[in-house]
């Protein structure tokens, strides 16, 4: 998997340090940024998934999970994601992968 550049990288590391802080509209915002110049990023979509799914929004941290393991189905990823009791999806879709 290709690396980011440096710029994208320094970017991604703050997201990834106002993830931690619990900052998720900054982490958010950054991890937004990436993606828009490095779409297929498997760690920044799988990230804003994450952050999707602690904002409340279930259906777009799938999308974003999904997009994630289309850009490298190998990925060590669970093949389900349970997201709480009343949530589960199987993020590799129901195509078999």
């Amino acid at each position: 998997m290709p690396s980011l550049p440096p710029n994208l990288e320094a970017r991604l590391q703050v997201a990834r340090d106002h993830h931690q802080q619990g900052l998720l509209g900054d982490a958010e915002a950054g991890y937004i940024e990436v993606l828009l110049k490095a779409p297929n990023n498997f760690e920044t979509n799988f990230a804003l998934g994450v952050v999707a799914y602690q904002l409340g929004q279930p259906e777009r941290a799938i999308r974003l999970f999904q997009k994630a393991i289309s850009v490298n189905p190998s990925a060590p990823v669970p093949r389900a994601t349970a997201l709480d009791k009343n949530h589960f999806a199987d993020v590799r879709g129901f195509g078999g992968r």
